[in-house]
């Protein structure tokens, strides 16, 4: 007889002084998953987002439908042009301010709200998080938003995620961080203590900011429950021994490869399900034979943009390369986790927030096309941010302003 209680992540093998974790199980796998479930059937998230977007003219390619030929900046993904779909015209209705929307593309809340929305990557994070170690990771800078409205913080440079991730703490030092944990709570019960008794004697507007930064503080207490949970056992063992920061302009090769390889392990691992990543170059690169950094293309070096475009889907294939040859399960790492590569601004030189590019892999959609919806900017790209979590296995028909799923892509 089959136990319907799945087991825990957090089950160890315990045996003549050795303390193993295991790696994951079908038997992890929740009931309520179905039973037809297995770890081959795991769904994952990786969102990437470019801050300044893609040149247009060069992005776009001019054909739709399945018989397209990639534009000249796409060029180096020839190899995933079955196992991608472009989609083109869609928008936020509402969300506006150039460069300032870029807290709010992910959650899709109009700019003329005061209080954000949750992004969809955390919506997924709070299904798929469940029996993780972490909830969702977020690399590089983040723009990921929780249901207080609050932007989640980035994890820090490489070195800092893997260790993170990988390393594994002495004893002493668990116990320091049980006892900051312990006192994280005890914190956070007195501020819980205090925020109720404040609400009993403020107006409404102030019940409501009460409100939110009760949440918060609901928010961190979760996440200090899950620390103490997970802080005895050890992270899984990957042949990496250490990580070093390395920024786009030192080197460009490696900054791609280091994060691509992070990506991949936390994933591999089941560290998370969740993964976003902040693409991020502020500084010119010299190297490569740029004089004007990555902002400054955008407003008056035209086929320079293109060709730095061009330079970072040839790293990026490489990242879904790493996926696609990592075994998981009966699959692979690819097919078993849906990316999206994207941005707020549809064109950076020109601040607009239109027409957001947006690239997809893997999961379970119909690759190999084209999808461009036309008027543009009628259909909200919140349409397409459903269709990825009902693509991981959420199962919700409504996300921020969308009107249904993406036609075209189930």
């Amino acid at each position: 007889m089959i136990n319907s209680k799945p087991l825990s992540r957090r089950t160890l093998i315990k045996g003549s002084g050795v303390l193993l974790s295991l790696p994951f199980l079908e038997a992890m796998v929740p009931s309520s998953y179905g039973q037809s479930k297995s770890a081959a059937d795991i769904k994952r998230l990786f969102v990437v987002h470019a801050h300044l977007g893609f040149y247009p003219d060069m992005f776009w390619p001019k054909e739709t439908g399945r018989d397209y030929k990639l534009s000249s900046s796409l060029q180096p993904l020839s190899q995933f042009k079955d196992k991608m779909t472009i989609v083109q015209g869609t928008s936020h209705p509402g969300v506006k301010g150039g460069h300032g929307a870029a807290s709010r593309f992910l959650s899709a809340t109009p700019s003329d709200i005061g209080k954000n929305g949750v992004s969809f990557d955390q919506v997924a994070a709070e299904k798929l998080g469940v029996n993780t170690r972490y909830t969702s990771i977020e690399m590089g800078e983040s723009q990921s938003i929780n249901r207080s409205g609050v932007r989640l913080p980035s994890w820090g440079g490489q070195s800092k995620v893997f260790q993170r991730l990988f390393v594994h703490e002495s004893a002493q030092n668990i116990k320091k961080l049980e006892k900051k944990l312990q006192e994280g709570r005890s914190i956070l019960d007195l501020v819980s203590a205090q925020t109720k008794s404040l609400q009993k004697t403020v107006g409404k507007y102030d019940k409501e900011k009460l409100d939110e930064y009760y949440s918060s503080v609901r928010h961190v207490e979760k996440q200090l429950e899950k620390a103490q949970d997970w802080a005895h056992e050890p992270p899984p063992k990957v042949s990496l021994k250490k990580m070093k920061d390395i920024s786009a302009v030192n080197n460009y090769k490696a900054y791609f490869e280091t994060w691509g390889e992070l990506a991949k392990l936390a994933l591999q691992t089941d560290m998370t399900r969740v993964l976003s990543w902040g693409i991020q170059m502020s500084k010119p690169l010299t190297s490569l034979g740029f004089t004007k950094d990555w902002h400054g293309l955008t407003h008056t070096e035209k086929e320079l943009w293109g060709k730095f475009d061009r330079l970072l889907f040839a790293e990026f294939a490489k990242v879904l390369h790493k996926f696609e040859t990592t075994k998981d399960g009966s699959s692979n790492l690819l097919k078993n986790t849906s990316i999206i590569v994207t941005s707020p601004l549809g064109h950076a030189g020109k601040h607009t927030n239109k027409n957001l590019p947006a690239l997809v892999f893997g999961g379970s959609f119909k690759h190999g096309q084209h999808l461009n919806f036309k008027p543009h900017n009628e259909t909200p790209t919140a349409n397409l941010y459903l269709s990825l979590l009902n693509g991981v296995g959420i199962e919700t028909s409504k996300f921020a302003s969308s009107t249904g799923t993406l036609t075209g892509m189930a």
